[in-house]
């Protein structure tokens, strides 16, 4: 055996080697999309959110059928099979994104049905040109066929990067308003999408560059990009499960001219009294409306005076008062056999976490080292 054969059989070894691992990745997409989707779609299918992400998992994991079934050889021996409508890029993302409006507040069908005809029109047309390769073989020499193919391609890399952009101003968006309406943002923080939004519009303006660049057949690209898909579809999964539904109304805080600021200054005071009277900040589920009917005043205008007067929104200005009730809750020895996070509870924080963010953004210390402070202080 010559030089030449064992360096072909070694490539040929190495190129069977990498479609294995391609197939491995692919084959664990397809189940963990599959399982936690259809978890999501079922389960929670009276939850008008998850059964939305559990569809955008299925529809999205079933990308990886196509290249299992590739790998296989079953292209080759039935060529149909590559037009078989399961592939859903004009669907997946805009399931994302409806998941998106779905978590903060009612879907109005009426209007949100059209971001799901792009993906109607995409299983139909692939259902027909699976109809169509089942009866005539050499269809695809025909340059209608190569002009729809590129046209196909090119709109689902649009649809990904249209849809992700729409769905990071959205989240963007949704994350000023839960600050202006909820105190605590456990269960209501959706940064995780605005992440995948990132990471998708990082993808998809790869997938446009390398479009018609890329070999057909790179298998280290295949590679790698599945194990980008992996990680993306454990990520959501998981992340999914632990996110909750909550209501954001829209609470748009517009700058407030000269004369309206002297009119907020007395519904700035009243909200200020009756805080200083009630400790209503102590309450962990303590809400914009909730604090504006103690109050006697309009969310609306509540809203606009903490921004006015405090220079911050609501959740920030009530965890600021938090972390002054912390302060005095430290400082009081009658409390020193109560542990920092019971510290958090009693001045109105749920959230560990939350409590030493805010308290060492505000104080500069965390929690501890301001109570060791203040015991050193008092033994001197």
């Amino acid at each position: 055996m010559d030089l030449k054969t064992i360096s072909l059989l070694l490539k040929w070894d190495n190129m069977e080697f990498q479609i294995g691992v391609r197939t491995l990745v692919d084959v664990i997409i397809l189940f963990q999309g599959v399982v936690f989707g259809a978890i999501l779609a079922i389960e929670h299918r009276k939850n008008n959110n998850q059964w939305l992400l559990g569809l955008f998992l299925l529809t999205y994991a079933f990308d990886s059928l196509g290249i299992v079934v590739e790998d296989l050889g079953f292209y080759e021996t039935y060529p149909w099979l590559d037009y078989l409508p399961i592939n859903f890029y004009l669907l997946s993302f805009p399931l994302l994104f409806l998941y998106a409006k779905a978590t903060v507040k009612e879907l109005d069908w009426k209007k949100d049905y059209k971001h799901m005809i792009p993906g109607v029109i995409e299983i139909v047309g692939m259902g027909a040109l699976c109809l169509i390769a089942l009866k005539k073989r050499d269809f695809e020499e025909h340059i209608v066929f190569d002009i729809l193919i590129l046209l196909y391609g090119l709109a689902s890399i649009f649809s990904t990067i249209y849809y992700s952009f729409r769905l990071f101003f959205f989240v963007r968006k949704c994350m000023r308003r839960v600050g202006e309406y909820y105190s605590n943002l456990s269960g209501k923080n959706i940064r995780w999408i605005y992440r995948i939004a990132i990471y998708n519009i990082f993808l998809g303006i790869s997938s446009f560059a390398l479009f018609g660049v890329a070999p057909e057949e790179n298998n280290f690209y295949d590679i790698l990009f599945g194990l980008l898909n992996l990680a993306f579809v454990v990520a959501v999964s998981i992340l999914a499960i632990r996110q909750g539904q909550f209501k954001v109304e829209v609470l748009d805080v517009e700058e407030s001219k000269e004369e309206e600021t002297n009119e907020l200054q007395s519904e700035f005071a009243t909200l200020s009294e009756h805080l200083e009277e009630t400790k209503l900040y102590v309450e962990a589920d303590l809400t914009l409306p909730k604090l504006a009917r103690a109050c006697g005043l309009n969310q609306r205008i509540l809203s606009r005076a903490i921004h006015v007067h405090a220079q911050m929104n609501f959740n920030q200005y009530i965890n600021r008062l938090r972390t002054e009730e912390a302060q005095l809750l430290l400082k009081d020895s009658a409390n020193d056999h109560l542990c920092i996070e019971a510290i958090g509870e009693q001045a109105g924080f749920n959230s560990k976490a939350t409590f030493y963010t805010t308290f060492k953004k505000v104080t500069g210390v965390s929690p501890s080292v301001f109570r060791n402070q203040n015991d050193n202080l008092q033994s001197a």
